[in-house]
């Protein structure tokens, strides 16, 4: 059975363009992913998101993401402007271009909310004092006095063990 022909009258397979296609749904092509040469399937591993750790993250990298947020929603602001601008288009039309960027603003705005939130949940109460409130050089003052008892507990720890040494030495 050489003849392309016969094979479609058979349904075991069809021809397109002489190359013979089999019409069951191979593996791949009932998944609704590409090849594998094209890298692109639909399922997605979840260790392959990009999971920020908050807890770990220090307040000057919290800024650097509010700064970087604060960057694209000016660019997602311009791309609207440059849209408003255009004459030629009628207003409907500018509408449904510009809604995509302002869903992104929304997300942004979301993500900046967060982002502040977080920042100053990660800054102690004190430091957000005005510094001449009376509570807060009371506050930083026994915080001073703590730690300078701190230190010298440690101190007369670290002597009496030397004591200790010396007189096992004798």
């Amino acid at each position: 059975m050489l003849n392309p022909s016969m094979k479609k009258m058979q349904g075991g397979a069809a021809s397109v363009g002489g190359i013979l296609r089999s019409k069951a749904p191979s593996a791949r092509g009932s998944q609704g992913g590409r090849s594998k040469r094209t890298g692109y399937s639909q399922t997605k591993s979840r260790t392959s998101k990009h999971e920020e750790d908050w807890d770990s993250m220090d307040i000057t990298e919290i800024d650097v993401l509010i700064e970087t947020q604060e960057k694209e929603m000016e660019q997602a602001n311009a791309e609207i402007r440059k849209i408003r601008r255009n004459k030629t288009i009628p207003a409907n039309q500018k509408e449904a271009k510009c809604e995509p960027y302002e869903d992104v603003l929304k997300q942004i705005r979301m993500k900046i909310m967060f982002l502040i939130q977080l920042k100053d949940s990660k800054i102690p109460f004190y430091d957000k004092l005005p510094k001449q409130n009376v509570f807060y050089t009371h506050y930083m003052e026994g915080l001073k006095v703590n730690r300078m008892q701190e230190v010298a507990k440690d101190k007369a720890e670290e002597d009496r063990m030397k004591f200790d040494e010396a007189s096992f030495k004798i």
